[in-house]
């Protein structure tokens, strides 16, 4: 996730539940069984409910290896940074202006 959260950050996340959905462009951690949490950032949402993930660094995993993953998969969304000794609020990734379209 370099070059938002680096090797031994810690991060603060808000657990999913009734007052939480995972949206596109959160960072989040991700379970699945039999595999170590991934902290990785929402992709486009799927027509079946699922996400692509995506890292934010060059050397991040390409999303097509990483697989989708579902609401469910999703432990939380990460809202903090704790990074030598200061804290940083972490946003949504906006989304990108190409996605826009503009009619008249």
């Amino acid at each position: 996730m370099l070059p938002t959260l680096r090797e031994g950050d810690y991060i603060l996340l808000r657990r999913r539940g009734r007052w939480f959905s995972p949206g596109e462009g959160d960072i989040v951690c991700v379970h699945r069984c039999g595999e170590p949490m991934l902290v990785k950032r929402l992709g486009r949402r799927a027509g079946d409910g699922t996400y692509a993930l995506s890292g934010d660094g060059a050397a991040s995993q390409p999303s097509v290896d990483l697989g989708r993953v579902s609401p469910e998969e999703v432990v939380g969304r990460a809202v903090a940074c704790l990074s030598g000794g200061s804290i940083r609020l972490l946003r949504r990734r906006p989304r990108r202006a190409s996605r826009c379209r503009f009619t008249r």
